[in-house]
Parts: structure tokens; C-alpha cells; sequence
């Protein structure tokens, strides 16, 4: 398990990126463009778990989904962001309780080949292709450009005023995400998304060759972010969009690029 002071150790780390996402979420709630009864999500999952994974896993999306909020999902008190423990414990707490399974079940189908998932062992799902080596490490989910859940998805804020607004988050969001990362410390970092996902990062990166099996408008990339390798996977409508039976191909091309 995490030795305590450690635990304590990166909570402190994360204190002031958690004033600094509060601060930005109170600067602009009352907007039309921000989800009412929301509260901005600096991460999913359990913290502690995630710390006590001998593979860091992080994955990566544009900003959270209004979806997170049509259900209770977190605690969205008044309360919960004006303390930083009991906001972080939310957080910590997602996937223990009533997560958005349609999204990060797709995700996870490929983060169960890599011996992790985003779930607590009594609510992770199975899937027809899961490989026999047992799950030890938990994933937390981020999103650079922004922690706010928007009341429009974000390629569709797309007036000038929209366009602004979603300026104003992405300037803000990605300096709390590269904040984030910087305590987080992952081995691994995988994004999910469109081509486009690929501009939000400032590093080089490489295509990654797939097999000529693979269907041909699935695509992979890898970079270096820091101390992490980034990969990104082409998606659409869900996190990956790679077949089922193609994602132990993937799981093992990561692994060999570590």
C-alpha cells in the first residue's frame, strides 16, 4: 500500500492546483455556456488506488461531458469547493459510485489489456476479450483542456462568443492539466480523440506503424511528454475506436515502447 506520507505528500502537491481550478471554475460558473449544479473536474478515480499502481496510468479527453451532471454523479454542494479534502474525496470517489460507463467502459476495454482499470475491483466491468492476468493497477482520467463541463460539447462552441469562452477555458485548462501531470507523475499517458487531439500537446510526435491487418482509419501516435510516454489513439464518438480484438495488439506496442 501508499505509504502515508506519500499519500500526504502529493495531497499537499495537489492543494494549490486545486485552489487554482476552483478560483477558475467560480471566475466563470455563471456563465449560460457552463453546466448549472456542476462543479469542474480536475480528475476521475481514486487517487490513493492510483498511487498504489506500479503502472501510472492517465488518460487524457478534451474537457468532462454536461452527461456527468444529468445524474449524481459527484457531490456538488457549496461545500465541496470551498474544502479542498472534501473536493479531492469526490473526485476520488467517481468510479465508486455512478460513473458515465458508456464513455470509460470503452476506454477501459483497452486499460484491462495493460492490467488496469478506472474501476474499484467490485465494479469493474468484463469484457468478451479480457486477458487472464489479473487487474493491479487503477487509472485516473483528465481533461487538458479543460475541467469544466460545458452545456454544449466543445466542438460545437463555435459562435464568437462561444469561441472566446472556449478560449478563456482551454488558456486555464492547460496550464491546470500540465500542473496535474507534473504531481501525477504517469509512466503513461494516453489520449483519446480526432486527429486534432494531437495539437494540444506541445511535443513531437511519431506515427506509430499499425498492422496491415488493422482497419486503415485507425491511427497511432507516441510522443514523450516530460517523464511519460504520451500515445494517442484515433477515436470518434467514444474513446477508441480500434476493434475489440485489436486492443492487445495496442496494449503490447505500448508496452514495448516503455
Amino acid at each position: 500500500m501508499t505509504n502515508r506520507t506519500t499519500l500526504q505528500q502529493v495531497e499537499q502537491k495537489l492543494e494549490p492546483v486545486i485552489v487554482q481550478t476552483i478560483e477558475h471554475f467560480n471566475d466563470v460558473k455563471h456563465s449560460e455556456l457552463v453546466v448549472s449544479n456542476s462543479i469542474p473536474i480536475l480528475f476521475f478515480g481514486d487517487l490513493e488506488a492510483y498511487l498504489n499502481s506500479t503502472m501510472k496510468i492517465v488518460t487524457v479527453a478534451l474537457n468532462p461531458s454536461d452527461k456527468e451532471f444529468s445524474e449524481t454523479r459527484f457531490v456538488t454542494s457549496e461545500d465541496v469547493v470551498t474544502n479542498t479534502k472534501s473536493y479531492a474525496n469526490t473526485l476520488s470517489s467517481y468510479f465508486s459510485l455512478n460513473p458515465y460507463t458508456r464513455w470509460f467502459n470503452n476506454f477501459d476495454k483497452l486499460l484491462h489489456q495493460l492490467k488496469a482499470s478506472y474501476y474499484p475491483k467490485n465494479k469493474r466491468p468484463s469484457f468478451p476479450n479480457d486477458p487472464k492476468t489479473p487487474i493491479s493497477n487503477a487509472v485516473l482520467h483528465t481533461d487538458i483542456c479543460s475541467p469544466i463541463a460545458t452545456a454544449k460539447t466543445w466542438s460545437k462552441l463555435q459562435s464568437k462568443t462561444e469561441k472566446e469562452f472556449r478560449e478563456t477555458l482551454q488558456a486555464n485548462g492547460k496550464v491546470i492539466w500540465s500542473e496535474l501531470i507534473s504531481v501525477l507523475k504517469p509512466n503513461i499517458i494516453l489520449v483519446s480523440g480526432g486527429l486534432g487531439m494531437c495539437d494540444y500537446f506541445d511535443v513531437s510526435w511519431c506515427d506509430v506503424k499499425l498492422p496491415d491487418e488493422f482497419d486503415k482509419s485507425h491511427k497511432m501516435r507516441s510522443a514523450t511528454f516530460n517523464d511519460s510516454k504520451l500515445f494517442w489513439l484515433s477515436g470518434k464518438n467514444v474513446p477508441i475506436s480500434c476493434r475489440d480484438e485489436n486492443l492487445g495488439t495496442i496494449a503490447d506496442i505500448i508496452k514495448a515502447k516503455l
